[in-house]
Parts: C-alpha cells; sequence; structure tokens
C-alpha cells in the first residue's frame, strides 16, 4: 500500500483555540477593542442582533469591504476609513470557552433544512428567538427568501454578555488586515 502524502496527513489533535475573524471599518476597531457592544449591529439579520464573526479570513475581509462601501455612501467626507479585520482566539473547552455557554448550531444551509431557515426567517422579520442563545453557529443566508447560502462561509453569533466575555477572555483582538 502506498504512504500517505505528507500534505494529507492531519496535525495531531490538540483542543486548539477557534481562530474567529470579525470585518469591520476602522473606525468602529478601538470601540470594539474595548467593549463589544451587542446593541451595536443591525436587528435584521441572520441569527438576530449580535456580534457576528467567521471561521474564514476572506469571508471577514469581505464583510469589512462591504461595510467600508456602506460607510462611504453614507458619509463620503471619511477620507481616512479603512477596511479592518479583527483577530479573536476563543477556547472551545473550560469555563472560559464556548463548551460553557448555551448555542445552537446549524450544520446544513440546505434548502430542506427547515430549523435552520425557519431561525433565520423569524429573525430576519426581527422576531426574537423563543430562547435567547449565547451563541449561534451556522451557515451564511445569501438570499434568504429563496433559501440559499453562501458557499464556503460560516457565522458565529455572539448575542450575550457571557458570550462576549468568551470571546474576550484573551484579551482585545488584533488587527490582522487593513485595506484603504
Amino acid at each position: 500500500m502506498a504512504a500517505i502524502p505528507g500534505f494529507l496527513v492531519a496535525d495531531k489533535w490538540v483542543n486548539q483555540r477557534i481562530t474567529l475573524y470579525h470585518g469591520t471599518v476602522s473606525l468602529h476597531v478601538k470601540a470594539i477593542q474595548t467593549a463589544i457592544n451587542l446593541t451595536a449591529g443591525r436587528i435584521n439579520t441572520d441569527f438576530g442582533q449580535g456580534f457576528y464573526t467567521t471561521t474564514v479570513l476572506d469571508q471577514a475581509k469581505a464583510w469589512a469591504w462591504d461595510q467600508l462601501c456602506r460607510q462611504r455612501a453614507k458619509n463620503p467626507l471619511l477620507p481616512n476609513l479603512k477596511a479592518e479585520v479583527l483577530k479573536f482566539e476563543v477556547e472551545r473547552d473550560g469555563p472560559s470557552g464556548l463548551a460553557a455557554l448555551e448555542s445552537v448550531w446549524f450544520v446544513l444551509g440546505t434548502r430542506d433544512a427547515k430549523d435552520y431557515w425557519s431561525f433565520v426567517t423569524n429573525c430576519r422579520h426581527g422576531q426574537k428567538p423563543i430562547k435567547i442563545y449565547d451563541v449561534v453557529v451556522g451557515p451564511v443566508a445569501s438570499q434568504w427568501k429563496l433559501r440559499q447560502t453562501v458557499h464556503d462561509a460560516d457565522q458565529i453569533g455572539f448575542h450575550t454578555t457571557a458570550a462576549v466575555n468568551v470571546l474576550q477572555a484573551f484579551g482585545p483582538p488584533k488587527v490582522i488586515w487593513s485595506h484603504p
């Protein structure tokens, strides 16, 4: 039998921290690094109002770019505004980890994933879920009314103070990408 090539050999599992990214604009970076305000975000989003992150760096860059375009459209007199991505490290287990939080995970966003789409539709209509979860994880809806998701994208929404405490357990996030 042929040996498995090195690029297919997985690293040893060590329950490592999860790296999360948040796309934003330079105008908001200091405030986020100081204290995350859960009411600063939009209400009618996939998982409701909260602070959203992703495990996909390119997705965070796209979110940052989208925010930059929106801000420039609202106020073209902000000449030094930049799209930026913040990096967070989060523990999986323990009292300061994700496992300590109440969460709901949606694995698939296929058209027949009724639980995912009912949750998204409810939140997109501005209705609060029956239960407020600390963290909601799942696909990103691209066109929620048509039940379509973004390929190779995810979102992790933090919706309570307990969740924000886990997100900030290792100090303020660092800017790892900036684009004018």
